[in-house]
């Protein structure tokens, strides 16, 4: 009996020998391994520290420090909000340490929004950007007028087509019965340019030099200017020292175009017009049952006038149409110098825009001098300077001049 158990026990000995042999993860050890956690040169606490694979892990302390006790072919993943994830395997080390880099894509996720920012979650409106590139291709003198037809909800128009008119811009529909300034309706939105607000609209600035405009409709115009923003909140950024990447560059930009009339009505040539006021007289004398005038086309003109005879005979018309309106010209160039050292960048800009109205005596001059410096004294503090200046010479002629071109008579004379 004796000897039956301890063949029993020698059998069960050599099997768990076997097993242990066939699976050495069993006879792996663990270790202890500390480490410290930062963010170049700062220490990250709160950071989560996880043996893959596993639920076993840590936390970093107050100091970006952890201690976790894991297999030697372990590998720690270390994760953070804002950060990439990174993971290191342990191997034969005890001590780590570990820098984690930020995670720029995360940036999207913020939105700025007059003098701050919020998360995109809670932009409780609606808000539209339109880029540089759209702005300059649209070949335009006016800012306004290149933003027509690119954000959806916003109405951009110009009730008069004169050379270098404003535009008026309504967000989400007209909100108000009141009248606004130049003839405009009242529901005209904030304008903010660099961060301050301009009360005469952003007209003045060359659409060359602006790097972006923001356009905040609804609930997030309200947000930061309260009801100056009711009708929503126009936010524009010019090109400034800040967003230069490299050394010294000059660059141009710059267009000319040629303004014609288009859909013109068609009018009538003399012989037609005269045809159609002898006829309003024949038909007037029918109508009221008087005899039809022997000369229709001279009633309340002297039936004398040779000189009116002589422009029918000779049918010599003038017209004026032609005369009042013409093909314009339209030209834009804007000049810069930027750049950008260790600590500063800096933007300087000269701009030429002309503008030769369809209507005869109507131009428009005006020139942009753009001057933005940034300074950075260390990682917490930077300043800054932006200065934007413009000088603009408006000939508008007379305001009636289409008007009444376009009713003059053809048989009159210059």
């Amino acid at each position: 009996m004796k000897r039956i158990l301890q063949s029993v026990t020698l059998r069960w000995v050599l099997m768990l020998l076997v097993i242990l042999g066939s699976s050495p993860g069993l006879l792996a050890q663990s270790r202890t391994v500390t480490g410290t956690v930062k963010s170049g040169d700062e220490l990250l606490p709160g950071v989560t520290v996880l043996e893959k694979g596993t639920a076993n892990g840590s936390v970093t302390d107050g100091d970006g420090k952890f201690t976790l006790s894991v297999d030697q072919n372990a590998t720690l993943i270390f994760s953070f909000v804002g950060m990439r994830p990174l993971e290191v395997v342990v191997g034969d080390q005890t001590s780590i340490e570990v820098n984690l880099e930020a995670d720029v894509t995360q940036l999207s996720e913020v939105v700025v929004v007059g003098y701050g920012t919020v998360k995109k979650q809670d932009l409780t409106g609606a808000a539209a950007q339109v880029g540089n590139e759209q702005i300059t291709k649209r070949a335009t003198t006016g800012t306004l007028e290149a933003l027509q037809g690119q954000v959806a909800g916003v109405d951009i128009s110009n009730t008069t087509g004169r050379a270098g008119a404003g535009f008026s811009i309504q967000i989400r529909g007209v909100q108000s019965l009141a009248g606004g300034t130049m003839g405009m309706p009242g529901s005209q939105p904030l304008y903010v340019v660099d961060g301050v607000i301009v009360p005469d609209g952003i007209d003045f600035l060359n659409p060359q030099d602006i790097e972006r405009v923001d356009i905040l409709k609804d609930a997030s115009s309200t947000a930061i200017y309260g009801s100056r923003g009711a009708y929503g909140v126009v936010l524009v950024t010019t090109k400034g020292g800040t967003s230069q990447k490299e050394k010294a560059v000059i660059s141009y930009d710059g267009y000319v175009g040629v303004r014609a009339t288009a859909r013109m009505p068609k009018f009538m040539d003399g012989t037609k017009w005269w045809n159609w006021r002898q006829d309003s007289f024949i038909s007037d004398a029918f109508v009221r049952g008087q005899p039809i005038p022997a000369n229709p086309g001279f009633v309340n003109i002297s039936p004398n006038s040779t000189e009116l005879q002589r422009r029918l005979d000779e049918q010599d018309y003038t017209d004026w149409p032609s005369l009042v309106t013409q093909n314009g010209m339209q030209a834009n160039h804007f000049i810069s110098l930027s750049g950008r050292g260790d600590k500063m960048g800096y933007t300087f800009g000269i701009g030429y825009q002309s503008e030769e109205g369809n209507v005869i005596n109507d131009s428009y001059k005006r020139y942009n001098f753009k001057a933005s410096i940034d300074h950075s004294l260390n990682e917490h503090w930077s300043g800054g300077m932006s200065v934007n200046l413009s000088l603009a010479q408006h000939n508008t002629g007379s305001p009636n001049v289409m008007v009444e071109g376009f009713r003059m008579s053809p048989i009159a004379s210059q």
